[in-house]
Parts: C-alpha cells; sequence; structure tokens
C-alpha cells in the first residue's frame, strides 16, 4: 500500500519531460524539472492515486459489510483456539517458535 503512493507521488515529482513527451505527446513534467508544466504530472498522479483509493473504498465497504453479517470474516472460537494453522493444515506455521514447556503464565505460579 504505501509503496505504491509513494511510487505513484514520485512519478508525478521525478516524472524527466522527455520521457513524458515520448509516451503522452504532452508538456508534462515532474515538478523537480522547471518548465511551463512542471506541477500538473505531480496534480495528474494526485488525482489517479485519489481515484483509485475512492473506488477501492467504495467497493470494499460494501463487501466487507455484507461478509460480516453473513460471520464469514472470523473462525468459530474453538478453531482460533486451537490455532487456524493446525486446524487447516494439521500443524502450526512455525514450528520453531513453539516453546513447548512455557507455561501460560509466563513461568510465574500464581
Amino acid at each position: 500500500l504505501g509503496g505504491g503512493i509513494l511510487g505513484t507521488l514520485l512519478v508525478g515529482a521525478l516524472a524527466r519531460p522527455i520521457y513524458v513527451q515520448a509516451l503522452t505527446a504532452t508538456e508534462c513534467a515532474g515538478f523537480v524539472y522547471t518548465g511551463h508544466h512542471s506541477g500538473i504530472q505531480l496534480g495528474l498522479q494526485i488525482l489517479g492515486l485519489s481515484v483509485s483509493i475512492v473506488w477501492s473504498a467504495l467497493w470494499a465497504y460494501p463487501l466487507f459489510k455484507i461478509l460480516s453479517r453473513l460471520n464469514a470474516l472470523r473462525v468459530d472460537q474453538v478453531t482460533e483456539l486451537a490455532g487456524i494453522d493446525n486446524i487447516e493444515h494439521g500443524g502450526p506455521a512455525y514450528p520453531e517458535f513453539i516453546n513447548y514447556g512455557a507455561s501460560v503464565t509466563g513461568g510465574r505460579e500464581r
């Protein structure tokens, strides 16, 4: 997510005029390059990014609301306590991180 947003904004900042002209036949460039239309490319990148975020949110929100109403976002309590990897795949995902001798209280008696 963050890398895509950063990359999109950096295109608006660092787009070389010769490449933009070759691809779009316009005089846009990143704002780092001075010139007549230096901020237009960044504005277009921000517009495209905004439209993409809004479009994704408009589809994601109702989808997750429907899944929430159908109780399809969470597993049942037994599966959660046993560990979903144990139930789905027959074993723990990272067995090297399991400390079989540790107690739930962290080794302290209560």
